[in-house]
């Protein structure tokens, strides 16, 4: 059984940054933009990978979208159990990751693994409604 879903997932919110620490690391932040690079321009996920973990090194602990982009570098590198693995990582750490649960949703699609599949949509239905909704306020407001 292959599901099909339809997502919106663009929406507009205000942000209060007011309890955001800055971290003063540069080395962390340019290790982390250095591994985004080489996903979306070079195409060298294994740099990448290497660059996160060299972040993640150097933080000392865990972010959702450290987690997040290690798991998409794996996908794109058709490991779906180390992508599975860094998905569910990001979803706990942050459980507004919305698109781990999107491609953790893709992959099991793609395994046909519809328990999988269900479970996912269902944490998605819970915690983000307005990515099915084209009602939503939000998708109205950026046709």
């Amino acid at each position: 059984m292959v599901i099909r879903i339809q997502t919106i997932w663009q929406r507009k919110c205000q942000l209060n940054m007011a309890n955001d620490v800055v971290n003063p690391d540069f080395e962390f932040v340019n290790k982390f933009i250095d591994g985004y690079y080489h996903i979306h321009h070079t195409n060298f996920f294994d740099t990448a990978l290497e660059e996160f973990r060299e972040s993640r090194q150097r933080l000392g602990e865990d972010f959702a979208m450290l987690s997040f982009m290690t798991g998409y570098c794996f996908m794109r590198m058709d490991r779906a159990d180390s992508a599975m693995f860094y998905f569910r990582k990001a979803v706990l750490i942050d459980t507004l990751c919305w698109a781990a649960h999107l491609f953790m949703l893709e992959i099991a699609n793609s395994a046909r693994d519809t328990t999988t599949s269900l479970n996912q949509i269902a944490a998605l239905q819970r915690q983000t409604p307005w990515i099915f909704d084209r009602n939503n306020k939000s998708f109205r407001n950026v046709q």
